[in-house]
Order: C-alpha cells, then sequence, then structure tokens
C-alpha cells in the first residue's frame, strides 16, 4: 500500500533528524539513493511520496542548492520533520555547529545572531561552502520554527494526520510502484502484494556477508547493517559489536536506540520478536550504557 511506503520513507527521514552530527538533515540526491536500496522502489514512485509528505505537512523542505540546467543539476533539497520539538533540536545543533564553524574560518567566537548578521549579506556568495550550508540550515530551521509556532493548526498531529488520509484515499487508486500498479480495494479482499523490496531482501544483501565490518559500513552505512541485523534478529550480535566496540560512535548508539524502541513497538506485526526478548532488552540495556559511557 501506499501508506506503508509513506511512513517507511517517514521514518528514515526522523531517523536521520535523530542523529547528532551535520548529517542530521538528509538530502534529496543521497537520501533517495538511500531509500532506493532499502526500499527497491523508482524515481517517480519516490517522488510522489515526498510530495505527499510535504503537502501533509509531515515535513518540511530547506532548498539545499537550486536547479542548474545548463549543467544538468537537480535541485537538492534537506528533509526536516515538521515536528516543532524536532527544529528545535535541529536549529540549536546547526547553531553551535556554525559559531564553531566561523570560529575556525574568521579566529572570532560571536554568538550565534551575531554570526548570522555577519554571514547574511555574504550568503550569495559563500552558499556552496561548508560555512555556507551550514548557515543556510541554522537560518531555515529558525523560520521554520516561527512558521509552526504561527501557523499551529495546519502543523499539529490532528491536522497532518486528517491531511495525510485525504491525500492517501486520492492517490492510492492510481499509485504504481516500479511496473505493478497497485489495485483499488474491492469487495473482495486481495491477497497482499508486496509494494517495496525489504532491506533483507534486497540484492545487496547478497553479498552482505562476503565484507568485514568495517566495509559493510563504508559501502553500505550504518543505519542500514542496523536494519538488516535486526530483521535478521541478530540482536547478539550486534551487542558484541558494541561490547567490544567495533561499533561506538554516540550518534550511531542514538540512532540503534531508536530504532529498537520502534521495534518494540512493533510486537504486533512480527511476532517473532516475542522469542528474543532477552536478547532485546540486553541489547538496549548495553546500548544504553555504551552511550553514557561515551
Amino acid at each position: 500500500m501506499l501508506k506503508d511506503l509513506v511512513d517507511e520513507i517517514f521514518k528514515m527521514i526522523v531517523s536521520q533528524n535523530y542523529l547528532d552530527s551535520i548529517d542530521a538533515i538528509p538530502h534529496s540526491d543521497s537520501f533517495y539513493k538511500k531509500v532506493e536500496s532499502n526500499l527497491g522502489i523508482d524515481q517517480k514512485s519516490y517522488n510522489k511520496v515526498m510530495s505527499i509528505l510535504k503537502e501533509s505537512h509531515k515535513i518540511l523542505t530547506i532548498e539545499i542548492s537550486k536547479a542548474d540546467e545548463e549543467h544538468d543539476l537537480e535541485r537538492i533539497e534537506g528533509y526536516v520533520d515538521a515536528d516543532i520539538s524536532t527544529v528545535k533540536r535541529l536549529k540549536e545543533h546547526f547553531q553551535r555547529v556554525l559559531v564553531d564553524m566561523y570560529e575556525e574560518e574568521y579566529n572570532q567566537r560571536l554568538p550565534v545572531h551575531q554570526v548570522i548578521r555577519e554571514l547574511f549579506p555574504k550568503m550569495n556568495r559563500i552558499s556552496k561552502t561548508p560555512l555556507g550550508y551550514i548557515a543556510n540550515k541554522a537560518i531555515m530551521l529558525d523560520e521554520f520554527e516561527k512558521l509552526i509556532e504561527k501557523e499551529y493548526t495546519e502543523y499539529n498531529e490532528d491536522w497532518k494526520a486528517k491531511k495525510l488520509e485525504e491525500l492517501l484515499l486520492r492517490h492510492e487508486s492510481t499509485f504504481v510502484v516500479g511496473k505493478s500498479k497497485l489495485e483499488a480495494p474491492s469487495n473482495k479482499k486481495p491477497e497482499m502484494k508486496k509494494e517495496y523490496e525489504r532491506a533483507v531482501d534486497s540484492k545487496k544483501y547478497n553479498d552482505f556477508s562476503k565484507y568485514s565490518l568495517n566495509k559493510v559500513l563504508q559501502i553500505y552505512g550504518v543505519e542500514f547493517f542496523f536494519r538488516i541485523n535486526l530483521r535478521k534478529y541478530n540482536f547478539d550480535y550486534i551487542t558484541e559489536l558494541i561490547e567490544r566496540r567495533k561499533i561506538d560512535r554516540k550518534s550511531d548508539l542514538k540512532l540503534l536506540k531508536e530504532m529498537i524502541h520502534k521495534m518494540k513497538n512493533n510486537y504486533k506485526r512480527d511476532p517473532k520478536l516475542t522469542n528474543y526478548e532477552k536478547q532485546i532488552r540486553k541489547l538496549d540495556r548495553t546500548v544504553s550504557r555504551f552511550i553514557n559511557l561515551n
């Protein structure tokens, strides 16, 4: 169903927004490759899902770079969960990064609002520099916070849920994933079809075990690695890697913590998880302990 794709892609955005790093805002170019790898959907399906997420105010978008037809470059957007707490947290994070980067470049430490005041007239000139990218995000996140507070009636969860349901009903019967058209509901309950390829079934997984851990993380990224092993119930294996400090970045552990929390809420959809409650609890405790150690 279209709803499954919308939910899955939205969760991927939220998970990345949760990172405590400058990569906390997904960029449309690299994010699509990640979605394609994990879910196996084409560009057209992806564009439709992103359009629905934007129109339902589930996400807000930042222009990272403009389209350049002369050089055949498409517009790149950044995606942010349109939740006031997420926006505030990201704003504070990117403002701290901006202050640090400004100090490093200009040998002067200023309050964030003064840094923005100094940089704003130069934005066209520095827009494609690392400092410009961070400044743009810090400025836009501040604007998003004001927008959500001002237009709260269109950014509360009830409004978003109703708008999302309306959009899903409008597009469900005509939505196409790859070459397969999803059928509209009928009186006869159809057999559930697989709209997208789960990460554990993707072609990339076939070669997953051929590489060393470092190579796997380098090629596929830590989130894909966690997703694969959680879905394969390899809880003891992940626990061992953390205890041996093979995976020890605080941002990675926080991401895993969030994924475990979501997995726990999925017990009803995956009854097999009840067979691994002991291992899951141990993994959860281990992650918490090593987050505090960092």
